[in-house]
């Protein structure tokens, strides 16, 4: 990717497995996303989350989070106050991820019955719920004040806690 956001010079780099890249275009962003590896294809995931304020300063944060800290649980990977580590972001929203493989690894996260959490599945296959779901599968808990994840076959699950619009 190459942006023309700060801090400068523009941020440019790959992005490998693990890594969270957050941008804040605010008052405008000149961005490109590329495959630097023409010889293999290319898996990620673009999130548009809705701004709590517009018109904000260009900011760009990136982190890597190491499979094994994400390996049988979830891990706050992007928060409204950069909370736990996490990358801070303009939205009334969090983003988890986690990996799961095999019945050992099993989440269990509380949730906030008056929000809406959203599960998608970016790799393999994960019981949520007890509900089966594959890769591209997503499920929108409403009313829930509970979330497990288990029985998980490579298994790479985003779960977000969204305000109710």
């Amino acid at each position: 990717h190459t942006d023309s956001a700060t801090p400068s010079p523009a941020p440019t780099g790959i992005l490998r497995p693990g890594d969270v890249q957050r941008m804040s275009a605010g008052w405008g962003v000149q961005h490109s996303e590329f495959n630097a590896l023409q010889d293999q294809d290319t898996h990620f995931l673009q999130i548009w989350f809705k701004p709590l304020f517009t018109g904000i300063r260009p900011s760009y944060e990136h982190k890597h989070f190491p499979a094994a800290d994400r390996r049988g649980r979830l891990v706050r990977m992007a928060s409204r106050k950069g909370l736990d580590g996490s990358l801070s972001m303009n939205a009334d929203a969090t983003l988890w991820a986690g990996l799961f493989d095999g019945d050992a690894e099993t989440a269990t996260q509380a949730l906030d019955p008056q929000r809406l959490a959203y599960v998608h599945v970016a790799q393999g296959t994960v019981q949520v719920n007890g509900v089966p779901l594959a890769a591209g599968d997503g499920a929108l808990l409403e009313d829930e004040d509970q979330l497990t994840l288990h029985h998980g076959t490579g298994a790479d699950v985003l779960v977000f806690d969204l305000a109710r619009r």
